[in-house]
């Protein structure tokens, strides 16, 4: 019989364990660490588990008065939204095109995207890659941005690939299980990978964040602690003073599909605790009213800049 208490006490621990790895990437000197994201953290929204809903409404407030609302919407006939850590994925997707300053991303890539995840190529692996594909390359989006400073109100309906193929290693099954993920051979015409939609480039191309590879590595397979983690990044970075973010307010923007609707605040508290071992400088608490939070202590942010490595560093080894 399974102990789940255990086995989540195990989980808490082994993460612990692996965010000390993300405090040692935190003040690498090496900007290889660095992955740029949607700002917002955009697909935050998406459901953790595979849903039946075809639909799926997310509001964010950015600052006073102004929201930004995001739909994602199924296109295709049987194939569902993304969902759980596909999110990992079109994190990865929105760095690369934006690194490389070009729409189109080569699935020939995936092996790299598995490589900085920190996965084999196994065939358990690279099928997932397959069906995150698919259901990725299978959405829409739609991004209304309510500015408080202006009577228009900015509309964006995009499909987040224009164009999409599998490499033809990828559309085949394998006895053995085993599929290479390297350049296709010379003679076929077809290019293999994601082309983002125009409309959606240039939104991530304008609307961006930055964030440490390290931890989409390490909470790969916990979205939701992943989701909550980035946005405790971003909302720390962007606050002025000490806020209370209610918890009804919290479920809108992010996706809450567990039946236990005070379930969020305990997670939000994991994942705090969790992100403290990396970060001490975090200012947030997850209270009964909401989740409170503010500029970090002595202004030490997630993503330590020269001058404040230079600094703790220097503190590290006097």
């Amino acid at each position: 019989m399974r102990n789940y208490n255990a086995e989540k006490t195990a989980g808490k621990g082994n993460l612990a364990l692996r965010m000390v790895e993300v405090k040692e990437a935190r003040f690498e000197a090496s900007t290889m660490e660095l992955m740029l994201i949607a700002q917002i953290m955009v697909f935050c929204g998406l459901p953790y588990r595979r849903s039946a809903e075809r639909r799926i409404v997310r509001k964010a407030r950015t600052g006073k008065g102004s929201t930004v609302s995001v739909t994602f919407q199924a296109m295709v006939d049987g194939v569902d939204i993304p969902f759980g850590s596909d999110r990992t994925l079109l994190h990865w997707v929105t760095h690369h095109a934006l690194m490389t300053r070009s729409p189109f991303v080569p699935l020939s890539s995936a092996s790299q995207f598995l490589r900085d995840m920190g996965l084999s190529t196994s065939g358990q692996n690279i099928q997932r890659v397959k069906e995150a594909f698919r259901r990725i390359a299978s959405v829409a989006i739609v991004v209304v941005r309510d500015n408080a400073d202006s009577v228009n109100t900015q509309q964006i309906i995009m499909p987040i690939a224009r164009a999409a193929a599998l490499p033809k290693r990828l559309r085949k099954n394998n006895a053995h299980g085993q599929i290479s993920l390297l350049p296709e051979e010379d003679g076929d015409d077809e290019p293999a990978g994601f082309h983002l939609d125009d409309a959606v480039f240039r939104e991530f191309s304008q609307f961006h964040v930055p964030t440490l590879r390290k931890l989409l590595e390490v909470t790969r397979e916990s979205p939701q602690i992943q989701d909550y983690m980035m946005f405790l990044q971003w909302r720390s970075f962007s606050a002025k003073e000490e806020s209370l973010i209610p918890w009804a307010q919290m479920r809108e923007q992010m996706c809450q599909d567990d039946s236990n609707p005070y379930r969020m605040r305990s997670r939000f508290a994991e994942a705090i605790e969790a992100l403290k071992i990396a970060w001490p400088a975090l200012n947030a608490t997850a209270e009964s009213r909401g989740l409170r939070i503010g500029p970090p202590a002595h202004g030490e942010q997630f993503l330590v800049d020269g001058a404040s490595r230079k600094r703790v560093l220097t503190a590290k080894s006097s």
